[in-house]
């Protein structure tokens, strides 16, 4: 197969993932992440979101390491419907709960 091996043992894992830290060019406070628009992590992530659902995990917080100059106004970011959105940005100032899941775990 050609799919890193990380993916694959992630998702044949016996149990949850707590957390995922993801890359991105740039973020806004609604939750949206810029990548390299290849849509690999949200691939991943909607392929591990499935599995969790199918064997009863807790959905993992999805987290992003932001420098405060990669944080934009909304709207910027464009979208579409296979982009998985982060629950929280982690910066230097603090921590910014995105989803109700990232402030009932932060």
């Amino acid at each position: 197969t050609t799919e890193p091996l990380l993916i694959l043992t992630v998702l044949s894992a016996s149990s949850p993932v707590d957390l995922f830290v993801l890359p991105g060019q740039a973020f806004d406070r609604t939750g949206r992440r810029l990548g390299r628009g290849g849509g690999y992590y949200d691939t991943f992530l909607m392929r591990y979101q499935e599995l969790a659902k199918e064997k009863g995990w807790s959905q993992p917080l999805l987290v992003a390491l932001s420098y405060s100059v990669q944080i934009l106004e909304e709207g910027i970011i464009p979208v579409n419907s296979t982009d998985v959105p982060i629950d929280a940005l982690v910066t230097s100032s603090g921590i910014i709960p995105i989803s109700p899941a990232a402030s009932e775990r932060v």
